[in-house]
């Protein structure tokens, strides 16, 4: 089927079109496909598109500086666009501002194909000054073939990006069902109201925010579902960072039931201090949500650094609704709290200790009977002395914490007699189980060697005497 272009127009469809298979392989100067709307009052309604497919920006609509859209009665079957909005590609300078409607529309299956999607926004990117209105929307796509699979990440690196709405955009989602993931841009507003956000598999989060990469825009959520989501960390909620001039997300009257995430964090995620500042739940409900490690809603830098929730006080009465990084660690019985030898000896294999978070409950580390763990689980310990000039560890001064024991490595102790601090240090590995480096101290006393009984000599040629 042929392109359709409206420039400087008004034009209607009225009428039960089928576009197939609208195709352009070609360099095309407008980058653009399908349907292209520029200057123009635009109106369409009860028309089908399927297998539609662009290089470029909107695989079916392509808005530009016009001054109306309205899609009315729409149905959408595997149509994608490589680089913005499979559904509709929307920017408008300041002086037009266009506004756009999409009322009653159902979308199926966009991304399907075996192509990398560079820009993202499976459903709609919304650039400019542009406002979009999105009323009785339902999305139903399958976008992998790893549901479930705690090790496996998608090949395609934004593919799963479905509402990208850019700086100074404005986007409302009303009324509707969806498996969508948001990202805001820098000074642009989502609001979604009334509706269904559930069944869905992501790797970040269905809302991400990172000032660093511009992911740092305004959402306002009302009376909305969202039901049985998976990801990795942070299923709903995920803040990398942002600062006093950036994001904000208010949740109002919503339910959140059986969301799950893989490692920290069921339903929000949080590497930002003071989040109460920009995150609200207002008359939130939590049911049944979960996650593999720490926090089955919460997992925040401090009980202090929380977002805020007005109904607080119910939801700590949950078994590990709430967690932090480990901010202490707590010696098992049988094990020392302060190490006295002579330069040259071992410490002994049963110091060992659990790692305590800000609500005194035990950090979770990864068993040793699970099939498979990546280095991702791992939280590593290393120690050290306060006195490097007057002291020396020999051999191997790094461990890791398993079924939630840390095990002090039997390292040999050289140095001056004298009083020092031993120091562990805790940090998780990579990005995800990655928190600030955590430091404890105990006492490590170094007692004077009996001459008369031993051979007190610089046996390991680095400046101290040991026997």
């Amino acid at each position: 089927m042929e392109l359709i272009q409206i420039i400087v127009f008004q034009f209607q469809i009225h009428q039960n079109l089928i576009f197939h298979q609208v195709y352009l392989k070609k360099e095309d100067p407008l980058k653009m496909e399908a349907i292209r709307v520029i200057k123009s009052n635009f109106y369409i309604e009860d028309c089908k598109f399927n297998d539609n497919f662009s290089i470029y920006d909107g695989g079916i609509f392509y808005v530009l500086d016009s001054y109306s859209f309205i899609a009315q009665n729409i149905e959408a079957y595997n149509s994608t666009a490589l680089e913005k909005g499979s559904l509709i590609y929307m920017n408008s300078s300041e002086n037009i501002k266009t506004t756009g409607y999409i009322i009653n529309a159902v979308q199926t299956n966009s991304g399907n194909i075996n192509k990398k999607i560079k820009g993202g926004s499976l459903i709609a990117s919304v650039e400019g000054y542009s406002s979009l209105y999105i009323e009785n929307f339902y999305v139903f796509s399958d976008l992998y073939s790893c549901y479930f699979s705690s090790y496996c990440i998608p090949n395609v690196s934004y593919k799963e990006i479905t509402f990208d709405i850019g700086v100074n955009a404005n986007m409302n989602i009303n009324n509707s069902i969806l498996n969508s993931i948001f990202k805001a841009r820098s000074t642009s507003l989502i609001t979604i109201n009334n509706s269904d956000i559930s069944n869905h598999f992501v790797t970040e989060s269905i809302i991400y925010i990172d000032k660093n990469l511009y992911f740092d825009g305004h959402y306002i959520i009302n009376n909305c579902n969202f039901n049985e989501n998976i990801s990795y960390y942070g299923c709903i909620l995920n803040i990398q960072n942002l600062d006093s001039s950036g994001s904000s997300v208010e949740f109002n009257n919503s339910t959140f039931s059986k969301n799950y995430s893989m490692y920290n964090g069921g339903v929000i995620y949080s590497k930002v201090k003071s989040l109460y500042l920009y995150i609200s739940f207002n008359n939130c409900i939590f049911d049944d949500n979960s996650c593999h490690y720490q926090g089955f809603i919460s997992y925040s830098l401090s009980k202090s650094d929380e977002p805020f929730f007005s109904n607080i006080d119910e939801l700590r009465k949950i078994e590990n609704a709430f967690a932090t990084p480990p901010v202490n660690l707590r010696f098992i019985s049988n094990s020392l709290n302060s190490v006295s030898l002579l330069s040259g000896e071992s410490l002994q294999n049963d110091i060992k200790f659990n790692l305590i978070d800000d609500y005194n409950n035990l950090y979770i580390t990864f068993t040793e009977d699970i099939d498979y763990y990546s280095p991702i689980d791992v939280v590593f310990l290393s120690i050290e002395t306060n006195d490097p000039f007057n002291t020396a560890l020999i051999g191997q001064n790094l461990s890791y914490c398993t079924n939630n024991i840390c095990h002090i490595p039997p390292v040999k102790i050289v140095g001056n007699p004298g009083f020092y601090n031993l120091i562990i240090r805790i940090h998780g590995s990579e990005e995800i189980n990655k928190f600030d480096e955590v430091l404890f101290n105990f006492d490590l006393i170094i007692n004077p060697c009996n001459d008369s009984r031993y051979i007190n000599n610089d046996i390991e040629n680095i400046g101290f005497k040991s026997w």
